[in-house]
């Protein structure tokens, strides 16, 4: 039974890609031109600088920006030197993100994962440039490729052999305690969501205890301001009347000062009138004594 299984791994293996982990794919570029830029910052505590790096590549007849990102400036600065010699080199993508290498037109990679061309690949005379590769070269790179994959797998698969009863368990304990901790932390997050929800009515009954001490103390305050404004209302009636009836006092007290005044003024003039008569008639008295002395004589 484990040969048969192990004969349909190789079988997949050989015939379609497998997304291994930790598994990449190397891609022979061309390089087109270089662009490096290097801008200095300086800091309180020390000096930073700040590096653009990319690489205008040629890959599959068609062309690609590679933007390295990285801070190991050794091997930058070896990969420049390097890059400076030879137009070919190598770029070692994951293949989760094959996809996305073949489909884009911008690309960003780790520095460490570009390498010289001749790592395993060959340099000089015996280098194959991608443009002249035919499909029986590409095929056999391939076909290494997916080789030594199945020799990774079946070793992988040959160690856990022996293990397979005691990995099951372990599966299945591993299931059953993320079970119980996935139960657990359900029950834990129902608790949480129960006290959540108690704070919950309590903060309400207390905004709404506020509110309604609020309204409370808001209706008192209202009625003292119309209580006070009622007894305003009196004290300033009650000041108006009080004036009103001084005013009433000081115009009698005029009216009665007056009168006397024109009493006493009618009193005078008559005493007057009575004076000026008696004048008048004791001038007639003595002009009558006077013309009949004359006559006499």
């Amino acid at each position: 039974m484990k040969k048969i299984l192990m004969i349909v791994f190789l079988f997949l293996l050989l015939n379609y890609p497998l997304n291994y982990p930790c598994s990449a794919m190397d891609y022979i570029v061309e390089l087109v031109e270089e662009n490096y830029r290097e801008e200095q910052y300086w800091s309180k505590l020390a000096y930073s600088p700040e590096v653009y790096h990319a690489l205008h590549v040629r890959f599959d007849n068609n062309n690609k920006l590679i933007i390295l990102s990285g801070k190991d400036s050794n091997y930058r600065k070896w990969l420049r030197q390097d890059i400076a010699k030879n137009r070919y080199f190598v770029l070692k993508v994951p293949e989760e993100e094959d996809s996305l290498f073949k489909s884009s037109q911008v690309y960003e990679i780790d520095l460490k994962s570009v390498y010289p061309i001749g790592m395993g690949v060959g340099r000089g005379k015996d280098l194959i440039e991608p443009s002249r590769m035919d499909e029986s070269q590409s095929a056999s790179y391939k076909f290494k490729k997916k080789q030594k994959k199945a020799v990774k797998l079946k070793q992988d698969l040959s160690s856990r052999g022996s293990d397979t009863k005691e990995a099951e368990q372990n599966r299945l304990e591993k299931e059953r305690k993320n079970r119980e901790a996935g139960e657990a932390k359900a029950q834990k997050n129902k608790e949480k969501n129960a006290e959540e929800e108690k704070l919950r009515l309590e903060r309400e009954k207390e905004l709404k205890a506020k509110a309604e001490l609020e309204a409370l103390l808001a209706e008192q305050e209202r009625a003292e301001e119309d209580k006070l404004d009622q007894e305003r209302e009196k004290a300033l009636e009650a000041q108006l009347a009080k004036e009103a009836d001084e005013e009433k006092k000081r115009r009698d007290e005029a009216d009665r000062r007056w009168l006397e005044h024109e009493k006493e003024l009618r009193a005078k003039l008559k005493k007057e009138a009575l004076e000026e008569r008696r004048r008048r008639i004791k001038s007639n008295k003595n002009w009558l004594r006077h013309k009949k002395r004359l006559n006499l004589g």
